[in-house]
Formats: C-alpha cells, structure tokens, sequence
C-alpha cells in the first residue's frame, strides 16, 4: 500500500482517527465542491451540455459530505443525520429534511433561470421564444411554496411532536364544565403531503416532459423528481407512523 511504502509516519499522523488535519482538509473540499455545484451545474455551465461534468461535480460534492460524516463517527462525535434526524421522535422528520434539501435545489434552480431570463429560450407550442412572465410567476410560486411547506413541517414536527389540548372557557359557580379543542399537527401535516404530491405531479406533466421547459439534466429537472419521489416516501412514513399511533387510542376506547 502506499501508505505504507512512502512517508507512513506522515499518513497515519494527518489520517488517524478524529485527526484535525484531515477534518480541515474535508471541510476545505466541501467548500471547494460547493461552490463547484454553482460553476459547474447552474445554468450556462459546462455541466448543462456535458452531463458527466454535471453528474460527477454532484457525485464528489455528496462522497465528500458523506466522507466527512465517517470523519465524525471515527472521532467519537455524534452523527448529523443519527442526531437531527433518525433519532427524532417523529419518522417523517428525516423525509421532510429531504424534501426541504431537493426543494431548495428546485427553487434555486428556477431562480437561477429568471435571472437569465433575458438569454433564455424555450420550446413553447411549436415556436422557440422567451418564457412569458405568467410561467415564471407560476415557476416561481410554486417552487418556493414547495420550500415553505417543507420548512414549516420541519419545524412543526419538532415543536408539535404530541397533540395540544387547549382550554376554552372555564369552570364558573354555575357551569362545572368547559370546552377543550385538540390541535394534532399529524393531520395537517398528511394534507402538507398530499399537497406538495398534486402540485408536484402537475410540474412533471407541464414541465419535464419531452417539450418541457426543464426536460434535459438540471438542478431543477432533478429537483423537482427528487423532492417528488421524497414526497411519496414521506406519505408512507406518515402512513407507518399513525398506525401505530391509532392502536393505542383504539385500545382505550
């Protein structure tokens, strides 16, 4: 090995566990790949007509994040994902980061777009003109609103983790009664869902087929697919979750 031939003293110094060295030099090349992603895969990049600079830019910036996670657990410290996500109470908590993450590619993909709006050009019908500025406000709503659902749902699946009783009025000298009304976020989290399922699947019709205004490879192609597919698997794990949360008052009753 060559670790082992050349300088083997210098390698296992720099590489051994929790080494500082080598987590400066993981954070160094996360930087450098994140801002890799902007010059390599935005919009008149290389990577826009040379899919594999734009898969491998994706590829080393995740091996690299991912590199770093190992780093971490070799150090004793606790994980990102085990510690923010997979061990939160809520099962939907870790598909809601995901669709956060590929919402906000989508988002600023599109952004990206109209900010070149003026050197852009699609197939619309059967002419090849600029976007009129109704498709961008409808690019643009509904991208970032994909964003707010997700980062409302984040948090409120960390704030509202059991439901909330609340007390109206009370009890007087002449009524020993009062009105509780129960806030569950579950259910308003399930219509979150289906709600970013319908308007996800309207983008994939209207927009990424094969006359789509963002068809070929793109952050905004792959991130409308990917926080699709995500929104599904947060439905099943939504789904998983709240059976198991019926059992109980099911019992009781």
């Amino acid at each position: 090995h060559f670790d082992t031939i050349f300088f083997p003293k210098l390698w296992k110094r720099v590489f051994r566990d929790g080494s500082k060295a080598e987590r400066n030099l993981l954070l160094g090349l996360l930087l450098f790949w994140f801002i890799g992603l902007y010059i390599c895969t935005s919009s008149f990049s290389v990577g826009e007509v040379q899919a594999n600079v734009y898969f491998t830019t994706w590829i080393a910036f995740g091996s690299t994040a991912l590199n770093f996670g190992v780093w971490r657990s070799s150090a004793d410290l606790p994980s990102f994902w085990d510690t923010l996500l997979y061990d939160h109470p809520r099962e939907t908590q870790h598909n809601w980061v995901w669709v956060f993450v590929f919402a906000l590619i989508a988002a600023l993909g599109v952004t990206e777009f109209h900010a070149n709006r003026a050197d852009l050009l699609f197939l619309i019908g059967d002419e090849v003109q600029s976007a009129p500025t109704s498709e961008w406000i409808k690019g643009l709503s509904s991208t970032w609103c994909a964003v707010g659902i997700s980062l409302i749902s984040i948090c409120c699946n960390h704030i509202f983790q059991e439901p909330v009783r609340i007390q109206v009025g009370g009890r007087s000298s002449t009524s020993s009664s009062c009105t509780i009304i129960s806030f569950d976020w579950r259910w308003i989290e399930c219509l979150f869902i289906l709600i970013l399922l319908g308007l996800y699947t309207w983008i994939i019709i209207a927009y990424t087929g094969v006359n789509g205004v963002i068809s070929g490879p793109s952050n905004p192609y792959f991130g409308v697919w990917g926080s699709f597919f995500c929104s599904i698997f947060t439905f099943g794990s939504w789904l998983k979750e709240n059976k198991r949360y019926v059992v109980p008052v099911q019992e009781l009753s």
